[in-house]
Protein backbone atom coordinates (compact mmCIF):
# COMPACT_ATOMS: atom_id res chain seq x y z
CA UNK A 1 0.00 0.00 0.00
CA UNK A 2 2.54 2.08 0.63
CA UNK A 3 3.90 2.92 -3.04
CA UNK A 4 2.24 5.08 -4.78
CA UNK A 5 2.91 4.10 -8.05
CA UNK A 6 0.68 1.03 -7.55
CA UNK A 7 -2.25 3.13 -5.49
CA UNK A 8 -4.90 4.37 -8.02
CA UNK A 9 -6.00 7.91 -7.07
CA UNK A 10 -9.01 9.55 -7.83
CA UNK A 11 -7.16 12.33 -9.36
CA UNK A 12 -3.95 12.67 -11.43
CA UNK A 13 -0.85 12.03 -9.93
CA UNK A 14 0.53 15.38 -11.90
CA UNK A 15 -2.14 17.38 -10.09
CA UNK A 16 -1.16 15.92 -6.76
CA UNK A 17 2.63 16.62 -7.19
CA UNK A 18 1.75 19.78 -8.07
CA UNK A 19 -0.40 20.37 -4.72
CA UNK A 20 1.74 18.84 -2.67
CA UNK A 21 4.24 21.24 -3.46
CA UNK A 22 1.86 24.11 -3.83
CA UNK A 23 -1.18 24.17 -1.78
CA UNK A 24 -0.01 21.70 1.07
CA UNK A 25 1.59 22.13 4.30
CA UNK A 26 2.39 20.77 7.51
CA UNK A 27 1.53 22.77 10.56
CA UNK A 28 2.90 20.91 13.07
CA UNK A 29 3.67 17.30 14.05
CA UNK A 30 3.05 15.83 17.72
CA UNK A 31 4.66 12.54 17.93
CA UNK A 32 2.75 10.29 15.08
CA UNK A 33 0.17 13.21 14.45
CA UNK A 34 0.44 15.51 11.50
CA UNK A 35 -1.77 18.52 11.19
CA UNK A 36 -1.79 19.38 7.48
CA UNK A 37 -3.45 22.54 5.83
CA UNK A 38 -4.48 22.01 2.55
CA UNK A 39 -5.26 25.46 0.47
CA UNK A 40 -7.86 25.77 -1.75
CA UNK A 41 -8.26 28.04 -4.11
CA UNK A 42 -12.22 28.53 -4.58
CA UNK A 43 -15.00 30.71 -6.43
CA UNK A 44 -18.33 30.81 -5.38
CA UNK A 45 -20.99 29.19 -7.95
CA UNK A 46 -22.63 33.24 -8.34
CA UNK A 47 -22.26 36.18 -8.57
CA UNK A 48 -19.76 35.59 -11.94
CA UNK A 49 -17.34 33.67 -9.65
CA UNK A 50 -16.50 35.69 -6.49
CA UNK A 51 -12.59 34.01 -5.20
CA UNK A 52 -12.02 33.46 -2.08
CA UNK A 53 -9.20 31.36 0.04
CA UNK A 54 -10.49 28.28 2.29
CA UNK A 55 -8.22 26.04 4.41
CA UNK A 56 -9.04 22.34 4.64
CA UNK A 57 -7.29 21.16 7.79
CA UNK A 58 -6.90 17.22 8.55
CA UNK A 59 -4.85 15.58 11.72
CA UNK A 60 -3.89 12.47 10.82
CA UNK A 61 -1.95 9.35 12.87
CA UNK A 62 0.85 8.51 10.28
CA UNK A 63 2.05 5.26 12.56
CA UNK A 64 -0.50 3.40 11.26
CA UNK A 65 0.28 1.45 7.90
CA UNK A 66 -2.74 3.25 6.32
CA UNK A 67 -3.09 6.64 8.31
CA UNK A 68 -5.89 7.60 10.22
CA UNK A 69 -7.54 10.81 9.70
CA UNK A 70 -8.07 11.99 13.22
CA UNK A 71 -9.68 15.30 13.07
CA UNK A 72 -10.43 17.62 10.56
CA UNK A 73 -12.31 21.06 9.17
CA UNK A 74 -12.46 23.62 6.70
CA UNK A 75 -11.25 27.17 8.07
CA UNK A 76 -12.57 30.03 5.92
CA UNK A 77 -9.83 32.82 6.68
CA UNK A 78 -10.88 35.90 7.66
CA UNK A 79 -10.08 37.60 4.81
CA UNK A 80 -11.17 35.34 3.03
CA UNK A 81 -14.59 35.65 4.86
CA UNK A 82 -16.47 38.64 2.48
CA UNK A 83 -15.56 35.97 -0.63
CA UNK A 84 -17.07 33.34 1.11
CA UNK A 85 -20.29 34.58 1.93
CA UNK A 86 -21.20 35.02 -1.28
CA UNK A 87 -21.67 31.60 -1.52
CA UNK A 88 -25.31 30.46 -2.02
CA UNK A 89 -24.83 28.31 0.72
CA UNK A 90 -24.21 31.37 3.03
CA UNK A 91 -27.20 33.42 1.70
CA UNK A 92 -29.27 30.41 2.63
CA UNK A 93 -28.11 29.64 5.85
CA UNK A 94 -26.09 32.39 7.33
CA UNK A 95 -23.19 32.10 9.87
CA UNK A 96 -24.13 28.56 10.51
CA UNK A 97 -22.90 27.66 7.16
CA UNK A 98 -19.57 28.61 7.94
CA UNK A 99 -19.98 26.89 11.38
CA UNK A 100 -20.97 23.41 9.86
CA UNK A 101 -17.91 23.38 7.25
CA UNK A 102 -15.59 23.73 10.55
CA UNK A 103 -17.09 21.08 12.18
CA UNK A 104 -15.55 17.26 11.67
CA UNK A 105 -16.79 15.33 8.97
CA UNK A 106 -18.22 11.88 9.70
CA UNK A 107 -15.19 10.35 8.00
CA UNK A 108 -13.28 11.07 11.05
CA UNK A 109 -11.96 7.73 12.52
CA UNK A 110 -11.05 6.09 9.39
CA UNK A 111 -8.09 5.32 7.00
CA UNK A 112 -6.99 7.97 4.18
CA UNK A 113 -7.43 5.03 1.96
CA UNK A 114 -11.00 4.36 2.77
CA UNK A 115 -12.25 8.06 2.77
CA UNK A 116 -10.58 8.91 -0.58
CA UNK A 117 -11.18 5.31 -2.38
CA UNK A 118 -15.29 5.30 -1.35
CA UNK A 119 -17.35 6.30 -3.89
CA UNK A 120 -19.67 9.69 -3.09
CA UNK A 121 -21.31 11.70 -5.04
CA UNK A 122 -19.05 14.84 -6.66
CA UNK A 123 -19.43 17.85 -7.81
CA UNK A 124 -16.54 19.69 -9.17
CA UNK A 125 -17.50 23.48 -8.96
CA UNK A 126 -15.53 26.24 -6.87
CA UNK A 127 -17.71 26.41 -4.05
CA UNK A 128 -18.88 24.26 -0.86
CA UNK A 129 -22.91 25.13 -0.99
CA UNK A 130 -23.51 21.61 -0.98
CA UNK A 131 -22.73 17.91 0.30
CA UNK A 132 -20.85 16.81 -3.47
CA UNK A 133 -19.05 20.27 -3.69
CA UNK A 134 -17.60 19.58 0.20
CA UNK A 135 -17.06 15.56 -0.71
CA UNK A 136 -14.72 16.75 -4.11
CA UNK A 137 -12.78 19.22 -1.84
CA UNK A 138 -12.08 16.59 0.76
CA UNK A 139 -11.26 14.18 -1.89
CA UNK A 140 -8.86 16.74 -3.73
CA UNK A 141 -6.90 17.69 -0.28
CA UNK A 142 -6.85 14.10 1.43
CA UNK A 143 -5.57 12.50 -1.71
CA UNK A 144 -2.79 14.88 -1.74
CA UNK A 145 -2.17 14.18 1.95
CA UNK A 146 -1.93 10.56 1.62
CA UNK A 147 0.25 11.40 -1.77
CA UNK A 148 2.70 13.25 0.21
CA UNK A 149 2.91 10.95 3.16
CA UNK A 150 3.43 7.66 1.08
CA UNK A 151 6.08 9.70 -1.59
CA UNK A 152 8.00 10.87 1.61
CA UNK A 153 8.26 6.80 2.83
CA UNK A 154 8.78 5.29 -0.92
CA UNK A 155 11.48 8.47 -1.43
CA UNK A 156 13.12 6.92 1.40
CA UNK A 157 16.62 5.49 1.44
Amino acid sequence: MSDTKEFAYPVSTRALEKWRFNNLEIVETKGALQHYRFIFNGSTCNNGGTPFQAYLHAVVDTLKSDPVVQNAWVEIPKDQIEGAREMCGYRTAGDAFLENLAESPDFCGRTLTDIICKSVELNHAGCFCTQPMVNQKWRMALSTVHFAIFQTVDAAP
